[in-house]
Formats: C-alpha cells, structure tokens, sequence
C-alpha cells in the first residue's frame, strides 16, 4: 500500500527540483541580459566563428562556456544539470538534445530536456539559409512587451520532444501571445509532470502551468511571433 504514495511523494519532489532548475536556468540567463545591455540571449545566436555563421542557444553556451563548463555525460557528450528534468527518461533512446547542425564546425550535441522560444530573434533558416526571420531585431528587456509573465522563457517539453522528432533538432519552441484569448490546455502530449508542465517566463517567475496563452487560429501554442516583434521600443 505504501508503494503508490511513495510513487507519488518521488514525482512531487521532481516537479520541485525540475521548478529549482528552470528558477537556476532563469539567473544564468538574466546574468546574460545585464551582460549585454538586457538584450535576451537569442535562439539562434550569430557567431561568426562557425561554418553556419551561428549556433543554437545551448549549443552557443557550450562553446563559449556562458554558464560555465558543461558536465560530461552519457555518449561521450554533455550536459548542464539545471538544464535536466529529473523525471525525464535517462536512456540513450529517449535522451534530448540541442544540436545546431552537423558539418557546422563549433557544434556539438548537448543533452536537455527543456525548450527555448524561438521567437526571441534573430532567428535563421535552419537549412543553413543566412537570412534571419526577424531582420536582424533583438529582443531587449526595454522594449514595451506588456505580456512578460505570459510569454515562456523555457519550458520544460522533454515528454513531447521524445514521441517526435524535435528531440534531434532544435529544441526550440515556436511562441505568440495574443491577450483576447484564452489558455489553452497542453493535453497529455505535452505534461512532463502528471497534469502539468514546468515553465520559466520572461518576467523571470517559474510555474507548473496546465496550459498557455496562444494566439493562432488552430490553437497551437505560439506566445511570441518570430516574424513580426510587436512590442519592441518606438
């Protein structure tokens, strides 16, 4: 009888190490903004010293060591711990990464379970295309967004990203926010943790949320448009 709520009381302390980690990966990137004038470490980040011009979010923290050395891990690569859920799988077969691309020197694999908004620009072609989405706009901490503690920083998708092919590419998210709608609940592809998942929004605040805020007709779950930055500085 005791073995359920043991069960029970092991997820819970997950879910609150998983919370202690996104809050950890939240300072890591604040350190970053007031680094570079509050301008938000992008998703794709421009770096001229690789073959492709520029390397994904972690991938660029990696080479640059902008959270300190990663830790070795399974396969010979690496990780950083805050940047690990602990309920997520631990097998080779299921383990997620971000990995910008082969052939592009500087690159390599690293393990996480978590996803960054792609909407936080510049944001290129990942064919190799130069071009960046957002013509070259950056996110910055004074622009006149008024929908920071709705719009995801990270988030804690490891169990989406392990049934689809997102676990080999990006790991990045495609985020809007439009206010006149309502939450949206993730569904069950989507909790890491029973019947939610874990999330690091821009104002810096962690949460086990049920759902976001989207803004797309088909209701898919998009809290920042990567086209078109609306609330950037006049």
């Amino acid at each position: 009888m005791l073995l359920p709520a043991l069960g029970k009381v092991k997820k819970t302390a997950h879910q609150a190490s998983c919370l202690s980690n996104l809050k950890q990966y939240g300072l890591f990137l604040q350190m970053y903004n007031n680094d570079n004038d509050g301008t938000y470490l992008p998703a794709m980040v421009p770096y001229s010293a690789c073959t492709r011009k520029y390397l994904l979010w972690l991938d660029f923290a990696r080479e640059t060591k902008l959270f300190g050395k990663a830790e070795p891990d399974i396969n010979s690569n690496v990780s950083y711990k805050f940047a690990l859920c602990p309920e997520a799988p631990k097998d080779r077969g299921n383990r997620c990464f971000v990995f910008t691309a082969s052939g592009n020197s500087c690159s390599a694999l690293i393990y996480t379970d978590y996803s960054y908004n792609r909407g936080l620009g510049p944001t290129g072609n990942l064919s190799g295309v130069t071009t960046w989405s957002t013509t070259n706009q950056f996110l910055k901490e004074g622009q006149k967004n008024p929908y920071l503690s709705k719009t995801v920083w990270v988030m804690d998708s490891w169990k989406q990203r392990i049934n689809s092919s997102s676990k080999y590419v990006t790991g990045s998210i495609f985020y809007s926010h439009d206010e006149s709608k309502d939450k949206v609940d993730f569904g069950l592809l989507y909790y890491a943790h029973g019947r939610s998942s874990n999330v690091l929004f821009l104002d810096g605040h962690v949460g086990a949320e049920t759902g976001l805020y989207a803004c797309s007709d088909d209701s898919k779950l998009y809290l920042w448009k990567t086209d078109s930055i609306v609330f950037r500085q006049d």
